[in-house]
């Protein structure tokens, strides 16, 4: 169980990480935003689910994570991205890697629920 839950664990910050490489040049600045907040809400689920060391919101989550990464490929080179958005999403990806990191530490020391 452990090692699977890792590889949940792997595979959501791969898609992530992957998510938030790519932005397209036609995306307006409304769709850029759109794309934050709904990360935003993904990172948001994340962080609830470490605070209760939740493993069944960790399994959806994974689900979500997989389909926010394939939205998030309609995404490449927007010139609307600036700093600040670079910025915001940088803040969103480490406090998801922190909620994540959290979990996966729960779970070595036998310290989550169903």
């Amino acid at each position: 169980m452990k090692s699977i839950t890792k590889r949940i664990v792997a595979a959501m910050l791969v898609l992530v990480f992957a998510a938030g490489m790519v932005f397209a040049e036609s995306k307006s600045r409304k769709q850029i935003d759109k794309f934050l907040d709904d990360y935003e809400k993904v990172v948001v689920k994340a962080e609830k689910a470490a605070k209760k060391n939740d493993m069944s919101s960790l399994m959806s989550l994974s689900l979500e994570a997989s389909e926010f990464a394939e939205k998030a490929d309609d995404f490449e080179d927007a010139d609307a991205w600036n700093t600040a958005d670079s910025k915001r999403y940088l803040e969103l990806t480490n406090r998801y890697n922190d909620a994540i990191t959290k979990i996966s530490n729960s779970i070595d020391s036998g310290n989550f629920s169903f």
